[in-house]
């Protein structure tokens, strides 16, 4: 009897099917059709000679198969991988990769990235860093750690301080200037502001500039209007340049 407990205690600890294996103390590698594979904390079903592994990483190589880490939970299909500590790779259809801080779904062979910046290449895939979100389409890409630079069509790109959607009046900021490319767009620098678009506005350091019909345009030194009605200054004169403007000297009005 005593024989016969050990043997089902043996049997418990490793069962063998079709030439698979169920392993060792910490993790379990079946290797066979529609079996199983546990560790400590996750459970892992794997089929179709799929692998079940580390204590801190799970790879599963199967089809319809799912991968746990002690935080985040990582569905994957089709040749899938969820991977290491800080981030995870998944290359398949419908997969998901998250990190610590933020999700990550891909399509299409996307992958999800390294610590500080995503680099998503595929169809209605997007990427997030840790601070901003960067959903990005038809071949875009979302970027470094200052300044992101969407390639696409209705993309979007954030940087840690400002919002850059591109696309038909959509606004580009990098950290110390923004750039607008569009319809209606606004673009600015640190010392003066340049709107590229239909009834824009500019603006530097002391001034307000809007640019259109009847808007007005300064420099740091110099304002020149580009409108109907619009104003000049430089720093000691006044020259309006438009339909009954006006122009000043220090010492004189005109």
């Amino acid at each position: 009897m005593l024989l016969w407990k050990q043997v089902l205690v043996d049997r418990e600890r490793s069962q063998l099917w079709l030439g698979g294996y169920c392993f060792n103390t910490d993790n379990r590698y079946p290797l066979w059709l529609g079996g199983y594979c546990f560790n400590t904390d996750n459970r892992y079903p794997l089929w179709l000679g799929g692998y079940c592994f580390n204590t801190d990483n799970r790879y599963p190589l199967g089809l319809g198969e799912y991968c746990f880490n002690t935080d985040n939970r990582y569905p994957l299909g089709l040749g899938g991988y969820c991977f290491n500590t800080d981030n995870r790779y998944p290359l398949g259809l419908g997969g998901y990769c998250f990190n610590t801080d933020n999700r990550y779904p891909l399509w299409l062979g996307g992958y999800c990235f390294n610590t500080d910046n995503r680099y998503p290449l595929w169809l209605g895939g997007y990427c997030f860093n840790t601070d901003n979100r960067y959903p990005l389409w038809l071949g875009g890409y979302c970027f470094n750690t200052d300044n992101r630079y969407p390639l696409g069509l209705g993309g979007y790109c954030f940087n840690t301080d400002n919002r850059y959607p591109l696309g038909l009046g959509g606004y580009c900021f990098n950290t110390d200037n923004r750039y607008p490319l569009g319809l209606g767009g606004y673009c600015f620098n640190t010392d003066n502001r340049y709107p590229l678009g239909l009834g824009g506005y500019c603006f530097n350091t002391d001034n307000r500039y809007p640019l259109g019909l009847g808007g007005y345009c300064f420099n740091t030194d110099n304002r020149y209007p580009l409108g109907l009605g619009g104003y000049c200054f430089n720093t000691d004169n006044r020259y309006p340049l438009g339909l009954g403007g006006y122009c000043f000297n220090t010492d004189n009005q005109a």
